[in-house]
């Protein structure tokens, strides 16, 4: 069977339109929806991240043993350790496409869920915010502001970035109304 040209080419541009939708299955998530999810919202500073070999989802991987200073508990409760999928171990290097890598040092706002999945971040990127002196990011984007609908905002054109105590007074604001909306529906 001869392939003729035309048919190479057709293939070639359904794979390059098939490939782009298949590999965005991270759906866009809201703060709102980060903390109606989230079954645990801490802040925390990396004590440290040490690439081993382990088991991830009860099969041998290279994961990343995480371990935290956790500075304050919005919603859930306190996860002092986490263990990732990826790492780099000698030679040897693994990861998971949009979750975030954590170091030492680093100051964080992290959205967890309790999940058997590849990732304990909701959302993967979406579920980590770096909090640094000089404002709020989430991948290595600074945030301007929250909207009332709990959409994030981000910087272009050299603005401030949004300050991390109005981020965390905006997180436990929407955390709040949460309570109060499942308390006014639990008693309806």
């Amino acid at each position: 069977m001869q392939r003729t040209p035309s048919a190479a080419l057709a293939l070639g541009v359904a794979l390059l339109v098939l490939l782009p939708a298949r590999g965005s299955s991270v759906l866009p998530l809201s703060l709102v929806e980060l903390c109606e999810r989230a079954t645990t919202i801490q802040r925390v500073r990396v004590l440290s991240a040490e690439a081993e070999q382990g088991e991830r989802l009860e099969r041998p991987a290279l994961v990343t043993r995480l371990r935290f200073e956790v500075l304050d508990v919005l919603a859930g409760e306190e996860r002092a350790e986490l263990v990732v999928f990826g790492g780099r171990l000698g030679e040897e290097a693994a990861g998971l496409s949009g979750q975030p890598v954590l170091v030492e040092g680093q100051e964080l706002l992290l959205f967890l869920h309790n999940q058997e999945t590849q990732s304990p971040y909701l959302g993967l990127w979406q579920g980590v915010y770096r909090l640094r002196p000089k404002g709020t990011y989430r991948e290595g984007r600074a945030l301007l502001d929250v909207t009332r609908a709990g959409e994030l905002a981000f910087v272009r054109d050299n603005e401030p970035a949004l300050e991390v105590e109005v981020f965390l007074d905006e997180v436990r604001r929407l955390l709040a109304e949460l309570e109060a909306r499942g308390e006014a529906e639990a008693g309806s």
